[in-house]
């Protein structure tokens, strides 16, 4: 089979994926926007840059695990690969949980941080009620994340696609379910995005607990200097959410201080369509990663630089598609939105 055609099984599922993921990211802003109006939409707004701080965490493991996992595998060390799993497994966890306990212990100061205060009410309320759920969610977020690209890595690409798409629908049905029908707000749109992430781990679960795979979660000894390494080669790739992270931060508190909630909830709107362009773009490098990870370990050089220019091709076709109906029909955009 030819990297045409390998890229192509890879890229096929990932994008797949990929739009799962973009049309479940703008799920909240969406429906919360059409049932809450401004306020809603700003409350969304808010909080992504703690979203932002779990993508740069999430996939700095994922990606630096990943690669790690199918280099061992390209060497012939099944075994080692199996441990480094497990070990930025345990690591990436742990920080979950701790993130989660703190976020939640210093919830006032966080949200006064993002650009909202007690004075303002009922912004403040609906950022509050969306932010606790989601912190507290922070462990699902990690889980469903790494195992979606250690799954990709093992060869089960189709499974990490249909979990993703599923949990991602799931988290959609549940939004207009639970925000527009039983009315709970940004508190409803926050549990559908966990409950989401809950239908996808345990969609991705057959493919780490079953047999015939050889990945699979096994007791190995925690090390801390190992996590950190992990993570800090798969920061090269993540670290694009840290910039994200201090520019919607910005961006909010100066847009809040000019006591508009229209600016922040029109800011959000703009963000949440970027999505719909960044995510095919992130699923092609999801495509192309596992397979230039094996040719590092092969020592094919040939091998990387056709993956690179084929994700090049098909992710620069994906995106101009994309941008160019979200030029044509900007009023639709807006609709959607209930702007």
């Amino acid at each position: 089979m030819d990297n045409k055609k390998i890229f192509r099984k890879l890229w096929i599922p990932a994008i797949i994926s990929s739009i799962g993921w973009a049309l479940s990211d703008i799920a909240d802003a969406v429906v919360v926007g059409n049932r809450m109006g401004t306020t809603g939409l700003a409350a969304i707004g808010l909080i992504l840059p703690v979203y932002m701080i779990n993508c740069m965490i999430a996939h700095g493991f994922g990606i630096g695990g990943s690669v790690k996992y199918s280099k061992l595998l390209g060497n012939g060390k099944p075994k080692e690969a199996v441990d480094s799993f497990n070990r930025t497994m345990q690591g990436a966890m742990a920080l979950s949980v701790i993130t989660a306990i703190a976020g939640n212990i210093f919830m006032t100061p966080l949200l006064q941080l993002l650009g909202t205060v007690p004075a303002d009410g009922e912004l403040f309320e609906a950022t509050r009620d969306y932010l606790r759920v989601f912190i507290t969610a922070t462990p699902l977020f990690y889980m469903s994340n790494l195992f979606n690209y250690y799954l990709r890595n093992d060869d089960n690409g189709k499974l990490a696609g249909v979990g993703s798409v599923v949990g991602n629908l799931t988290d959609i049905a549940l939004n207009i379910i639970l925000v527009l029908v039983f009315g709970l707000g940004t508190r409803g749109a926050a549990l559908s995005t966990a409950i989401g992430q809950i239908i996808a781990i345990a969609i991705y679960s057959k493919g780490i607990l079953g047999k015939g795979h050889i990945i699979k979660i096994k007791p190995v000894k925690p090390s801390l200097k190992y996590s950190f390494e992990i993570f800090k080669d798969g920061f090269s790739a993540s670290s694009s959410y840290m910039f994200q992270l201090v520019f919607l931060l910005i961006c909010n508190r100066m847009l809040i201080r000019t006591g508009s909630t229209t600016a922040v909830a029109v800011f959000d709107m703009v963000q949440n369509t970027s999505y719909l362009i960044l995510y095919l773009y992130e699923g092609t490098n999801r495509a192309m990663q596992p397979l230039v990870s094996t040719y590092h370990g092969e020592h094919r050089e040939g091998g990387k630089l056709s993956a690179r220019r084929l994700a090049f091709s098909y992710g620069g076709a994906a995106g101009l598609c994309s941008a160019a109906f979200i030029f044509l029909f900007p009023q639709l955009i807006c609709a959607l939105f209930g702007v």
